[in-house]
């Protein structure tokens, strides 16, 4: 990329390069860090303005009955950020309608897809590509998380600190730190050194069932719709009621091949993620 044009992004840090061809529209939204680096063929969308939709709505069908919303279909203030030290593939799509913050040292594999909106499609009697975006949800992915080829991340996710994004996976809901997150939607198969949380080792027996940890992890963030940590408790906290206490049995079941139930559960005064994990890996012992 030519020099000249760094001074139309809002920051641009030293030794960081743009490989052309490209596109990239408003960089004057976009602060990029030092030592980033962006690949060839990209696409930086920021979502700007929806008004030209409004516009098209009233020229081409007039006669559509139409709620012209002036936060959907008017202007937007979006703002991307990308950290110091991050490396982004080729064929790479961002699209920003509202924040999307990139951390230091995050790798993007080639053909990543990021968008913090959705497209809308609502009235049936218009034409999706004349339907504005949604409001959206910020988008942060944490420093040094590694995200696979042909990935997508969708609004109001979460990535966390040294994680990583197998390839095409599609990612709807958090990701914790220090996991690995596979398959569409995307749902934890590991986590990395034991870790749950940053700076926290789990004990010498969830270690040895670690594996049990992110299953059970990945299941309770998915019936839960948010990131539950290993110490959560999960039966008198109110946390899953009393149907998912019983599709969290029978995924023990299936997953484990070990048949529980409640009274057990309550027997042995198991009540947090990281007990019912032990216990699950010390029935598998046996």
């Amino acid at each position: 990329m030519d020099d000249t044009l760094k001074d139309c992004f809002h920051t641009f840090g030293a030794e960081s390069k743009i490989r052309t061809p490209t596109q990239i529209h408003a960089p004057g939204r976009i602060s990029i860090g030092n030592w980033v680096s962006l690949g060839r063929h990209a696409k930086i969308l920021m979502q700007t303005d929806f008004s030209a939709s409004a516009a098209m709505i009233r020229q081409h069908y007039p006669d559509v009955p139409h709620d012209f919303d002036p936060r959907i279909f008017g202007p937007r203030d979006p703002v991307l950020k990308i950290g110091d030290g991050t490396c982004i593939g080729d064929s790479v799509f961002i699209s920003c309608a509202l924040s999307i913050e990139i951390g230091r040292h995050v790798v993007f594999s080639d053909r990543v897809f990021l968008s913090d909106s959705n497209h809308l499609y609502d009235n049936p009697d218009l034409p999706i590509v004349l339907h504005a975006n949604t409001l959206g949800r910020p988008i942060v992915i944490e420093d040094h998380a590694w995200i696979g080829i042909n990935a997508v991340i969708l609004e109001g996710v979460t990535i966390g600190r040294h994680s990583i994004v197998s390839a095409s996976s599609v990612v709807t809901s958090d990701v914790p730190p220090f996991s690995v997150v596979a398959g569409n939607p995307a749902r934890v198969v590991r986590f990395i050194c034991g870790k749950e949380t940053p700076g926290e080792s789990a004990p010498p027996a969830a270690k040895a069932g670690h594996d049990a940890m992110a299953l059970l992890l990945g299941w309770f963030g998915h019936e839960c719709q948010h990131v539950v940590s290993a110490d959560a408790s999960i039966l008198r906290s109110g946390l899953i009621d009393s149907l998912a206490t019983l599709r969290l049995l029978a995924f023990v079941e299936t997953e484990f091949g070990l048949h529980l139930n409640v009274a057990d559960l309550l027997a042995a005064k198991i009540d947090t993620v990281r007990g019912l994990a032990e216990l699950i890996a010390k029935e598998r012992k046996r």
